[in-house]
């Protein structure tokens, strides 16, 4: 049966290569990793010969049927559509795909809209992606060298943009492994740059601590009705003050009864952290859960419960609120809790554990996710009874 875009879009990754025919010799190999490549298979001189004719989505279905037939009517004049490299003629050879940065860099970023990024990733990439084109746009990928890259991100550090400079240096780096995977690159010519560019100031993340403010905070977060959604993602932030991020894709099928287990992918160190969940925090989701039906994020998106919220939804929440940056910030609830907390005198080890903050010396190495996880049950409500004391409110924002 003839391929068509909706077939293909339909080809998932099963974990070992596989492919499907369309006509003529012309075939669609799928990799273990979710990579398509255009392939035809022909005789010449009574020996078989398969050929690559380019990835999918940059080369569509219908170039690839034309470069096939292109290919067909070469054969049938008694020649090889493929010769190799120093017998190549004008008059035989196939269209090129286009190894250029550019086209590879659009390529990526079309992969990463197929896979479902964000609209404000995929933006933000689009704005990375254009930094570069001015310098090597035009330049095919295996030409580049280390000493290409390091201007453009020179000129972002010139900026005082340090922090940029480094996630310009990452993409340009996921671009390069993506055409080293694709064939068109022998090596990822951003990974010797680490050192060559200045690592972004380490940021102050604002967390209010005054046991009056941090009140005058729950009041408002708890009062907020734009959204149960955004509401509940502060509260349960603030009552479990994990890191945003881990908090933004968390799953329903992460929660058991009274507790949250975040798997090692999504932490910082890459190890899985276990949250106790005090009452507060447990009636939170028990409330948002008939709200957000049908999906498999706990904080959906306002429009779309397919997709987790974007990671500006909880800062753009707070500013909505009327707190700016340099008061509280998403991250500034772990500021608060360890700040207070510790002046509780609460076991430090038991809030650094909370923090998932993983010691590095030798003796103290071998973390445990689970690590004094009854100590920290009790400590854990005593802060969300704290919250609760500071807005006034001893049942919290749900009686």
């Amino acid at each position: 049966m003839a391929l068509t875009d909706m077939s293909i879009a339909m080809m998932l990754p099963t974990g070992k290569r596989f492919k499907k025919s369309d006509s003529g010799g012309l075939f669609i190999e799928v990799a273990p990793n979710g990579v398509k490549t255009w392939k035809i298979a022909y005789r010449h001189d009574g020996r078989q010969y398969s050929k690559v004719l380019g990835m999918y989505p940059a080369v569509s279905l219908d170039q690839a049927r034309r470069m096939r037939d292109h290919a067909k009517g070469v054969l049938n004049q008694g020649k090889n559509p493929f010769p190799k490299p120093e017998k190549t003629s004008r008059a035989n050879a196939l269209p090129v795909v286009d190894e250029t940065w550019g086209a590879v860099a659009k390529e990526y970023r079309d992969r990463r809209v197929l896979q479902g990024a964000a609209p404000m990733t995929i933006k933000k990439m689009e704005i990375m992606i254009g930094k570069t084109m001015y310098g090597i746009g035009s330049t095919p990928v295996r030409e580049i060298r280390p000493i290409d890259l390091l201007p453009i991100l020179r000129l972002e550090e010139a900026n005082g943009h340090f922090e940029t400079a480094v996630r310009l240096r990452t993409l340009i780096s996921q671009i390069f492994r993506y055409a080293v995977a694709t064939g068109r690159a022998e090596k990822d010519q951003a990974r010797d740059l680490k050192g060559a560019i200045m690592p972004p100031k380490r940021k102050h993340h604002a967390g209010l601590i005054q046991k009056e403010k941090v009140g005058g905070l729950m009041r408002a977060i708890s009062g907020y009705s734009d959204n149960p959604v955004f509401r509940t993602a502060l509260l349960v932030l603030a009552y479990t003050f994990v890191r945003p991020g881990e908090l933004r894709l968390a799953r329903w099928t992460e929660f058991d009864e009274d507790q949250w287990i975040i798997p090692a992918e999504r932490m910082k160190k890459k190890r899985k952290h276990v949250v106790p969940l005090s009452r507060q925090a447990r009636t939170c989701l028990i409330k948002l859960r008939p709200a957000v039906l049908g999906s498999e994020w706990v904080f959906p998106q306002r429009h779309n419960l397919k997709r987790p919220m974007s990671d500006g939804t909880l800062n753009s929440t707070l500013r909505r609120l009327g707190f700016s940056s340099s008061e509280h910030v998403p991250h500034g609830f772990r500021t608060t809790a360890s700040t207070n907390l510790n002046e509780a005198g609460w076991n430090s080890d038991w809030i650094e554990a909370q923090l998932a903050h993983v010691p590095s010396d030798s003796v103290r190495s071998a973390y445990n996710a689970a690590q004094y996880l009854e100590g920290r049950r009790e400590m854990m409500q005593w802060w969300a009874d704290w919250l609760d004391g500071a807005q006034g409110d001893a049942n919290g924002p749900y009686a």
